[in-house]
């Protein structure tokens, strides 16, 4: 697949595991990654994200919020995920607390 520009405006979906919420909220762990693994969510779906992880919820952060805190944001297509982007870059506490906040749940982690 062709790497694809990614816009400001585009959505990101990071899936979130259950111990990366506390109180139903998302935590600094869950976007502390030097290299953040994530799904650009004009190329997939919530479901198809989520598909091999079903233990797991989805949150969604923008491009620009990445960007207006330092970080790179890229469309990283793999074979199994033609979605996969990644968000590069150091992730103070600060910068991560500051994604969590701007995330919105898609789809929360399911209850056992």
């Amino acid at each position: 697949m062709q790497v694809q520009e990614v816009a400001d405006a585009d959505d990101l979906y990071r899936r979130i595991h259950p111990s990366q919420v506390k109180d139903g909220e998302l935590t600094s762990a869950a976007f502390k990654d030097l290299q953040l693994s994530v799904d650009l969510a004009r190329l997939t779906t919530p479901q198809r994200s989520l598909s091999r992880h079903p233990s797991h919820g989805l949150a969604s952060i923008t491009a620009l919020v990445a960007r207006s805190l330092g970080q790179e944001v890229i469309h990283n297509p793999l074979n199994i995920n033609p979605a996969h982007a990644l968000v590069i870059g150091n992730k103070s506490l600060a910068t991560a607390r500051s994604l969590a906040r701007s995330a919105t749940w898609v789809l929360l982690p399911p209850n056992d």
